[in-house]
């Protein structure tokens, strides 16, 4: 059997597993869709793979060759690559995938393996739904197969199914977020990337008063800590971050850019009062003196 016909193997058990709706089968269907997943971006590394090479792009380990005076590299052992591997080896190819809906399928399989008691459908869902938006594009785009005659008929109905209850109440927590407002631009642009801080689900509904329930996993949140985890989702720059820990309320919630805090509303100054210069952003305490300025003025101060 081949790598892509074990991978639509893998898809089609794993929907056969969320349709027995036990806590052993969703969680079972979760480890193969994703294991499913896996397997066609590894066919298509296969497929790239020069002849006698051992289908080089899919081990783990390549290792070059003399053959016929010619350089070669082949692939080594029986490991093949993870999931990082794959990233890269895609990112050098130029092939394109849906990592984000993949990133947060992996996310929410973590979840279920290791911190919930109990698989629950909803979250199983949206895994699937965000399986089913990979598995379309990859298939169209990448191998050039119609992925809707890789399943049978019922089975392919099913994922649609799965897709569009997930899609329709996707929308509605969308629209939701009409009604939430914040004095953070930041927070504002990217309010459509809050995620469950329990299953890391996009189902966030946003009830008018300040406080957000998880539609997966039915789990509620206040405000100000669902803010606070959106933007350490941000704040991926770790040499010029764009988010520190406020001087008032002592949350990592201070935007930088904004110089304010969106949950308490403290602004601190972006400029020295002696110096003039930008404060910098590990010295963002709410002062009106720069580190230098500071420690100057203290020096003054003890001489006296």
């Amino acid at each position: 059997m081949s790598l892509f016909e074990n991978a639509v193997q893998a898809i089609t058990c794993g929907l056969e597993d969320y349709k027995m709706d036990t806590d052993a089968r969703l969680r079972s269907a979760i480890r193969n869709v994703h294991a499913g997943i896996l397997l066609l971006f590894k066919t298509k590394l296969q497929q790239l793979s020069e002849p006698d090479t051992k289908d080089a792009l899919i081990k783990k380990r390549i290792v070059p060759q003399k053959l016929n005076n010619q350089i070669k590299w082949i692939g080594d052992g029986k490991n093949t690559v993870d999931v990082q591997d794959i990233k890269t080896r895609f990112k050098w190819l130029d092939i394109k995938a849906n990592w984000k809906d993949f990133d947060a399928l992996n996310n929410i399989r973590n979840d279920v393996e290791h911190y919930f008691p109990i698989a629950k459908k909803e979250v199983i869902s949206e895994s699937l739904a965000k399986a089913f938006s990979i598995v379309v594009d990859f298939m169209q785009n990448q191998l050039s197969i119609d992925p809707k005659t890789m399943f049978e008929s019922g089975m392919w109905e099913d994922f649609i199914n799965i897709h569009e209850v997930w899609i329709a109440e996707r929308n509605r927590c969308l629209e939701s977020y009409r009604y939430f407002k914040c004095s953070s631009s930041l927070v504002s642009d990217n309010v459509d990337n809050i995620a469950c801080l329990i299953c890391d689900s996009e189902l966030m509904l946003y009830d008018g008063k300040d406080s957000f329930s998880c539609r997966a996993c039915g789990e509620s949140f206040f405000g100000g800590d669902v803010i606070v985890d959106l933007l350490s989702g941000l704040d991926y720059d770790q040499c010029d971050p764009a988010v520190v820990h406020c001087p008032n309320c002592g949350e990592k919630s201070l935007v930088v850019a904004e110089l304010q805090c969106p949950l308490c509303g403290e602004k601190v100054n972006g400029e020295c009062k002696r110096c003039l210069a930008r404060i910098p952003t590990e010295e963002l305490d709410g002062g009106d003196y720069c580190g230098y300025c500071s420690h100057m003025i203290d020096k003054v101060m003890n001489d006296e």
